[in-house]
């Protein structure tokens, strides 16, 4: 994110609010906002953001009335909507927790406006961790196929949820990947280079 600091006291008051003042899509939702508010370490974690679907791992909530789905987790390997499964991976996961509350007036309410990251990440940080080891494998040819392969992943669930800010930024990436837009064989080799 850009560098906002944000106390995880107003994290806490703007989840106490959130699940005391709304209704959500998905009964369950309850229970994974419930789970960062103890211990303190999961709430530091925690990282509320408006709009970046190209974060992972995500977790999106919404109240009724609004079009985004009740309750997703999504992280690079796929999705779930499951609330079992979301704490179970949650449990383990010990890096941050992208969180996107959709609920209404959420651009007008001052909990969350306290207690959201500003911004969004680089381009570069992002696809950074899309794997750490992706471009320090043994063999380039495979790292780039990796790569590749996650960044399709990624167009494939930006189109799936619309997001168009998403879907520019990771064709843009797969384009410089792939020489600047020039068609490239599965094994990293650019389609005309042998001769």
């Amino acid at each position: 994110m850009n560098g906002k600091q944000v106390r995880i006291e107003d994290r806490r008051a703007f989840l106490e609010w959130l699940i005391a003042s709304h209704r959500f899509k998905s009964a369950s939702a309850l229970s994974v906002l419930r789970f960062f508010l103890f211990p303190e370490e999961r709430l530091a974690r925690l990282r509320l953001i408006e709009d970046c679907s190209y974060l992972r791992p995500l977790l999106v909530v919404s109240t009724y009335g609004l079009r985004q789905p009740g309750l997703l987790y999504q992280t690079f390997s796929g999705s779930t909507t499951d609330d079992e499964t979301i704490l179970f991976e949650l449990s383990f996961t010990e890096g941050p927790v992208y969180f996107a509350p959709f609920f209404p007036g959420r651009h007008r309410e001052r909990l969350f406006l306290s207690a959201r990251e500003e911004g969004g990440e680089a381009a570069a940080a992002i696809f950074a961790r899309i794997g750490t080891g992706l471009e320090t494998a043994s063999t380039p040819r495979g790292s780039g196929t990796l790569k590749r392969r996650a960044i399709m992943f990624l167009i494939d669930q930006a189109l799936e949820r619309r997001d168009r800010k998403a879907f520019y930024l990771l064709t843009g990436e797969l384009k410089k990947l792939t020489g600047g837009g020039t068609l490239a064989c599965p094994d990293g080799e650019k389609a005309g280079s042998k001769g």
